[in-house]
C-alpha cells in the first residue's frame, strides 16, 4: 500500500479494513423492495367460499373481483380505478404485441424447410439461453 494521501486516498489508520462494511447499518440482507413485495403479496394464495366449495385464489384475484363487485353495484371510482388497471395492462390496446414473439430475420440465403427449421431451433435456442443469463444478472 501507499503511504499517499490526498484525493480519494484517505489517511491509511482511517481506510476500511478487509471485510469491512462502509455502511455497516445499511440495508439488511434479503430485505425486499417494494416491488418484490407487491408482487410476492398479489401472489399470495387465499381460501375463498364460492357457493358451498372452498377455491384457493390469489389475493389479487380477489381484489379484483370485489372491484368488479362494486363497480356494477353503481361505484364509479372502483369502476374508473378497475378501467386504469386494465389501461395500464394493455387489455383495451386493437392489437397487443406479446414481447418477444416478433422481429425480423435476416436470411443468409434460399434455405429447404429442414434448414430453415434447424436454424430456427438453434435461433430460439440461443434466445433462450439468453433470457436465462439476462434473469440471473437481475
Amino acid at each position: 500500500m501507499t503511504d499517499y494521501v490526498g484525493h480519494k486516498r484517505p489517511p491509511f489508520a482511517r481506510r476500511f479494513k478487509p471485510g469491512q462494511s462502509g455502511n455497516p447499518s445499511g440495508r439488511p440482507k434479503g430485505s425486499k423492495n417494494a416491488k418484490a413485495l407487491y408482487v410476492e403479496l398479489a401472489n399470495r394464495k387465499v381460501r375463498i367460499r364460492v357457493g358451498s366449495k372452498l377455491k384457493m385464489v390469489t389475493q389479487l384475484e380477489v381484489i379484483l373481483q370485489a372491484m368488479i363487485l362494486k363497480a356494477m353495484k353503481g361505484d364509479t371510482r372502483a369502476a374508473d380505478t378497475y378501467h386504469k388497471i386494465g389501461k395500464s395492462l394493455g387489455v383495451f390496446d386493437p392489437n397487443p404485441l406479446e414481447p418477444g414473439r416478433y422481429g425480423v430475420i435476416v436470411l443468409p440465403g434460399v434455405m429447404t424447410p429442414d434448414e430453415w427449421d434447424k436454424a430456427s431451433a438453434e435461433h430460439h435456442a440461443k434466445r433462450d439461453e439468453d433470457l436465462k443469463k439476462a434473469k440471473r444478472l437481475q
